[in-house]
């Protein structure tokens, strides 16, 4: 089952990017053109046992594995040498197979969202984003319209008014409100484009 979703795999033709014929595994990982963001399996610090992860981290951070998204939270592999990311053959979503050939996590796109044919390829941005797109350059999904708990410069916190989906200045960074007719969402630039830099959304404590 699991092989007929995602294909056979082959070697990536860019390395910031997964496309139907290819997938990630075990240790392999794709980086942004630039370097600043990897996307793979991780185990979490101080973790015991065998949890992984996908998800992106800052490749530039001086700690080892900062993740700034994480797609399977709820559902971790244990094997992922075994577990597979890729593009599915069923309307070019990004999915992600364990072990055992269960479909643990998907982008969810459906046949409707696309106006246009070819091959949908994913990949990871300097701006810690990943986007899925057909190879006319239409979006079909992203990850900074799914964000977790961290926020990272230029995304928007907001809500699209088409889509649905989910200030003033400072001396490192500008925090801007836009609403328009199509949107209204809150966003962040550095002053530097070569630093690092993430927001971390946390619950208050009870």
């Amino acid at each position: 089952m699991a092989a007929a979703i995602l294909g056979t795999a082959r070697c990536l033709a860019s390395s910031d990017t997964i496309s139907a014929d290819s997938t990630i595994s075990g240790s392999r990982t794709v980086v942004s053109r630039g370097g600043n963001f990897e996307l793979g399996f991780f185990r979490p610090a101080g973790s015991n046992g065998r949890t992984y992860y996908v998800g992106i981290w800052c490749k530039k951070a001086v700690s080892q594995c900062t993740p700034v998204w994480v797609a399977n939270r709820a559902a971790p592999v244990s094997d992922p040498a075994s577990s597979q990311l890729a593009v599915a053959a069923d309307y070019g979503n990004l999915v992600l197979i364990d072990e055992a050939g269960n479909l643990v996590w998907s982008s969810n796109v459906s046949s409707s969202a696309s106006s246009s044919t070819g091959a949908t390829v994913a990949v990871i941005l300097d701006t810690g984003n990943l986007v899925l797109r057909r190879e006319d350059g239409e979006v079909l999904w992203q990850r900074s319209e799914h964000p977790t708990d961290t926020w990272l410069p230029g995304v928007r916190l907001g809500l699209n008014k088409i889509t649905g989906h989910s200030m003033t200045s400072h001396d490192k960074y500008d925090l801007e409100f836009v609403s328009d007719a199509n949107a209204s969402y809150f966003t962040y630039s550095l002053h530097d484009p070569t630093a690092i830099s993430r927001l971390v959304l946390t619950s208050p404590a009870r």
